[in-house]
């Protein structure tokens, strides 16, 4: 997993700095970015696209997913919610505020690794598959007609790093430890 690029960051569900926390293994995957370009490359609006794929032991399964708002996801403004625990992170206002303004910042909720998360957690009806390889890819939405190929190059080229506000929401989102007090 990306961890935040800020060694002062500390996880919203427990307080703790990066350091202290294990998280499943998430694994950059062009494969599953390229799912998100494919399926939203019509989407003008969709400037950011992507995927994540479970599998657990051979049963595999893919959610794709596109910045901005789409109706039955995570909203964008939150909560953010621990799968861990299953509750949702009360967050001060200033903490909001911070984690939502600023240089590469979003709204919590607009980006697609928190919705493509969250619709895994969704799916599996409260419970987050830990114990299963997680493959994700997210970058530009390429657009162009639905029989262009990219090639490798191109897609990778088209690759995003999460913003920060997604790296503090995925650690949230993901910890294992006990949440503050």
């Amino acid at each position: 997993m990306v961890a935040p690029g800020d060694p002062e960051v500390k996880c919203l569900h427990c307080g703790k700095p990066f350091e202290d926390h294990e998280f499943p293994e998430l694994k950059t995957d062009v494969d599953q970015y390229k799912n998100g370009v494919d399926k939203f490359r019509k989407k003008k609006s969709a400037n950011t696209v992507g995927g994540l794929q479970v599998d657990c032991g051979g049963s595999l399964q893919t959610f794709t997913a596109h910045a901005g708002s789409m109706p039955g996801w995570l909203p964008s403004g939150g909560p953010i919610f621990n799968f861990k625990t299953g509750n949702p992170i009360d967050l001060e206002k200033d903490e909001l505020r911070s984690l939502q303004t600023g240089g590469n910042r979003y709204r919590i909720g607009n980006c697609v690794e928190q919705k493509a998360l969250h619709q895994a957690w969704v799916n599996g009806k409260g419970k987050f598959p830990f114990g299963c390889g997680l493959t994700m890819g997210v970058g530009a939405n390429l657009g162009g007609p639905p029989n262009k190929m990219w090639s490798a190059k191109e897609l990778k080229k088209g690759m995003l790093a999460p913003c920060y506000t997604c790296r503090e929401v995925m650690m949230a989102m993901l910890c294992q430890n006990d949440p503050k007090k």
